[in-house]
């Protein structure tokens, strides 16, 4: 279905004055959708997100739900739209303008879409049909931009930028790529991931990157700002101590956080919570992205703090018992006096 209603598809309930039915083009329509200049409304890259489809249609079948998520076509960057809106008259864009819409001649810039562009530029009032019509236009190339964007130009435009999952081009090279490849994540994915969790924990914008900051506060550790300091993990290894992300049995990422031999506390690093610690590190607040993801690392938090208790118990029970042998050693008969240390 999903295969078919992208080749078939088409935009709209007319071709060429005839009626096109459930909106999916038969073999005698598709003459006359050339011959009228109206092949874009058939775009197989809108067309895979169910863009030729009516709302209600779309929302019937799972798949199109499904993908959806993602929102490619309605998220965007203002250089995304810049190109698409001014491409063709700024000197810095007009190459990639013509690489992406110029060039591509059967959904890229039509004669339809240049004669949209033009009066949504000279400035059609918002509401309008035409302008509308237009903002749809822009849906249907963002979509097309995100297949057709190469690797080489991924610097310049980030198909990335086009879904919600703005940092999923890193997690699938930076994590996913390295860890089934053997290889170490890099400093720089790490520190990020921790001060995405240290801001978190804190529930304020610190920067620190090189220690996990457990923290609670007066109404425990779900306290949206946490003032009390309970402990601290380094991200390098120190000793049996260390942050890390790694692959479980199954070889799926997992963010882990070891106090010690046999005391590791993980968390599955699924792409919501990469894209939420990332964005949380860069500044945006925890409970504009997802009410889940921040439940989820509050309870990351407290089994965190558990371990933590558990090993600070855990040497307080050594010391506890490093005392009960000096002492039983200095009152021994025959051994050193009381007032010397028998450990020195």
């Amino acid at each position: 279905m999903l295969l078919a209603n992208a080749v078939l598809g088409f935009a709209g309930n007319e071709a060429a004055g005839k009626k096109v039915e459930d909106r999916l083009l038969r073999a005698v329509d598709v003459p006359r959708v050339i011959e009228s200049g109206q092949v874009a409304k058939a775009s197989i890259y809108n067309n895979i997100f169910g863009g030729n489809l009516t709302e209600h249609r779309r929302n019937s079948h799972d798949i199109y739900e499904q993908i959806g998520r993602f929102r490619i076509g309605h998220e965007t960057s203002n250089r995304v739209d810049n190109l698409l809106i001014y491409g063709d008259s700024d000197v810095d864009l007009k190459k990639h303008f013509d690489q992406f819409l110029t060039n591509d001649a059967f959904y890229g810039a039509d004669e339809n879409y240049r004669a949209f562009q033009t009066l949504y530029i000279e400035g059609a009032e918002e509401g309008e049909d035409d302008t509308e019509t237009f903002l749809e236009m822009l849906v249907s190339q963002r979509r097309g931009l995100f297949f057709k964007i190469p690797g080489s130009s991924e610097d310049d435009f980030s198909p990335w930028d086009l879904t919600v999952f703005t940092f999923a081009g890193e997690y699938l090279d930076r994590v996913l790529t390295r860890l089934q490849e053997g290889k170490r994540i890099e400093k720089g994915v790490l520190a990020r991931l921790t001060q995405g969790l240290n801001r978190i924990f804190i529930g304020m914008l610190v920067s620190s990157e090189h220690e996990l900051w457990l923290a609670t506060g007066l109404s425990g550790s779900h306290a949206k700002v946490s003032f009390v300091l309970e402990d601290r993990v380094s991200v390098s290894r120190r000793a049996k101590e260390f942050v890390t992300v790694t692959s479980d049995s199954s070889g799926f990422p997992v963010l882990q956080v070891s106090f010690d031999d046999g005391l590791v506390v993980d968390l599955k690093l699924t792409l919501t919570r990469f894209e939420f610690l990332s964005r949380v590190a860069e500044g945006v607040l925890p409970g504009s992205f997802s009410k889940e993801c921040h439940e989820d690392i509050l309870a990351f938090k407290s089994r965190l703090l558990s371990a933590s208790k558990l090993r600070r118990g855990e040497q307080e029970d050594d010391e506890g018992s490093r005392k009960l042998l000096t002492g039983r050693l200095a009152q021994a008969p025959g051994r050193r006096s009381q007032h010397q240390n028998p450990l020195h």
